[in-house]
């Protein structure tokens, strides 16, 4: 869904509602909500014109009755609107809480290791 460059189309896959933290590579840094990291997304977001996001093969998942863990590697390339082509490797860990039938996002973190 973020390959749309749309955070609202992500917005169904995470929780609502406050007490609900995200952090990401870019500042503030920390979200204290979903939307909040929607909100703090659109500047990124606007910067780009294609975004591409990949789950590399080293993903795991862990389940204890409605809440699930896991982690991984991403792949990003973005180009951005002056046409720059840029490419990182993302540490991404997530929690998943099941809402309903649904699996969605609880809190997840990102980041780009130090050089």
């Amino acid at each position: 869904a973020w390959d749309t460059l749309k955070a609202e189309n992500v917005a169904p896959f995470h929780v609502q509602g406050a007490d609900h933290v995200f952090f990401d590579d870019s500042p503030p840094v920390k979200y204290n909500s979903w939307q909040e990291f929607q909100s703090g997304s659109g500047p990124f977001l606007k910067s780009l014109t294609a975004l591409r996001i990949t789950v590399n093969d080293d993903a795991r998942i862990h389940r204890e009755g409605n809440i699930a863990w896991g982690y991984a590697t991403l792949k990003e390339e973005d180009t951005t609107t002056t046409g720059k082509h840029e490419m990182a490797t993302l540490r991404w860990t997530v929690i998943f809480e099941k809402v309903g039938d649904k699996w969605l996002i609880a809190h997840e973190h990102c980041s780009v290791p130090a050089p």
